[in-house]
């Protein structure tokens, strides 16, 4: 089972200001309506930790952002690129945080290089309770997305902490004729972060 992640979601939303994350910290919700942008303020230095799961092993993965692009794409140590948009959040493909980010707010995707693929997105909570290695965090926003594969459905369910980032990703398979299971859990452990880019157009 091959494991749906689109490569941006690697690169993360990060805190305002320069912040150290440890497992004692907890993070009230942001003031406001909370952007895109928001979600990924993102800066050259930036590094994460997570804890991986799936399938039964286990391990760590580390995402630092290396580089930013003449276009404004900041890219990470394994490639990766993702722009903070005035629009959203896009990795040259595809957004994968569209605005509003509002409860309900849906839009879809097909990848360039799979034309007969289609990823659909939905934003489903913003005011979700969430509890990681790296601390326990209030006012996150949850981004589910599905895929159609041969084997049934995959399901991901990605969770941002304003102000702080990504600090879990979900994985699911729906097989046909068989119960969902989850094949694939991800969770901030440490981090450490710059104050945030503009947003791009």
């Amino acid at each position: 089972m091959r494991h749906w992640l689109p490569a941006a979601f690697l690169l993360l939303a990060i805190a305002p200001a320069l912040v150290a994350g440890c497992a004692t910290t907890t993070v009230a919700p942001t003031t406001g309506a909370v952007r895109a942008r928001d979600l990924v303020p993102l800066a050259v230095g930036n590094t994460w930790e997570y804890r991986v799961s799936a399938d039964g092993g286990g391990t760590t993965s580390a995402v630092t952002i290396v580089d930013k692009s003449a276009d404004g794409y900041f890219i990470d140590n394994r490639g990766n690129k993702l722009a903070p948009r005035s629009d959203g959040l896009f990795d040259g493909d595809r957004f994968l945080v569209q605005e509003p980010v509002e409860e309900g707010h849906a839009w879809m995707a097909v990848p360039k290089d799979q034309p007969n693929v289609v990823e659909k997105y939905r934003i489903s909570s913003v005011s979700a309770s969430a509890s990681v290695p790296a601390g326990a965090f209030e006012g996150c926003v949850e981004v589910e997305a599905e895929q159609t594969v041969q084997q049934g459905v995959m399901k991901m369910t990605w969770t941002f902490a304003p102000g702080v980032g990504l600090i879990k990703i979900s994985q699911r398979v729906a097989p046909v004729g068989a119960p969902e299971r989850t094949t694939m859990t991800m969770e901030l452990v440490k981090y450490q972060v710059q104050p945030p880019a503009a947003p791009a157009g």
